[in-house]
């Protein structure tokens, strides 16, 4: 199998549908940021499962796309300037580690209590993690450079107890393991 071809926003589609139908807000309208929204699949394949919420999405995407409407650029910059307290969910699916969006929207009350958060967290090809989340997590930039293999092992565990520091208590994991992908969402205290 061609290794690119596996990395599309599709990938483990029914496993993502499953995770935000499982874990949407008891509400019947919902209003979800999604922040990597690509071709909106995800969240059409959630409408269409959980028909008796009326979900609407404001998508975000670096780049244009026909027949929908979201915001196109750069998701840091649109988190920076969002009024993030009005969304009921907000979505990170993202081909990497968001460790900066995610920063983003829980730093001091950007999002309120009860909003869900849905996040794709990624290790790289070589495991890598980024480095300011480690440093975070108490490890120094010389711990990491003397042996970065240590460092980068366990994010399943270790993107819990990051947000852990983030006053994040509960938070639900479907991970593959061996494809370093992992699937979790949690609901802001």
């Amino acid at each position: 199998m061609n290794r690119a071809a596996t990395k599309t926003e599709n990938s483990y589609l029914a496993a993502k549908v499953r995770l935000r139908v499982e874990n949407l807000p008891d509400k019947k309208q919902i209003l979800v940021l999604d922040a990597y929204c690509g071709s909106g699949r995800i969240w059409q394949a959630v409408q269409e499962w959980a028909n008796n919420h009326k979900i609407t999405v404001t998508g975000i995407d670096t780049k244009r796309a026909t027949g929908r409407m979201h915001l196109v650029g750069d998701n840091l910059k649109f988190l920076a300037g969002m009024d993030l307290s009005r969304f009921d969910v907000v979505d990170l699916d993202a081909y990497g580690c968001p460790y900066k969006q995610l920063s983003a929207i829980l730093t001091g009350e950007r999002v309120q209590p009860g909003t869900v958060v849905f996040v794709t967290w990624i290790q790289s090809q070589f495991g890598s993690l980024p480095r300011r989340f480690l440093a975070e997590l108490g490890y120094t930039k010389g711990m990491v450079r003397k042996c970065p293999t240590l460092f980068y092992r366990h994010a399943q565990q270790k993107l819990p107890d990051w947000l852990s520091t983030k006053q994040i208590k509960y938070v639900k994991i479907y991970s593959d393991g061996p494809n370093k992908k992992n699937y979790l969402c949690f609901m802001k205290g």
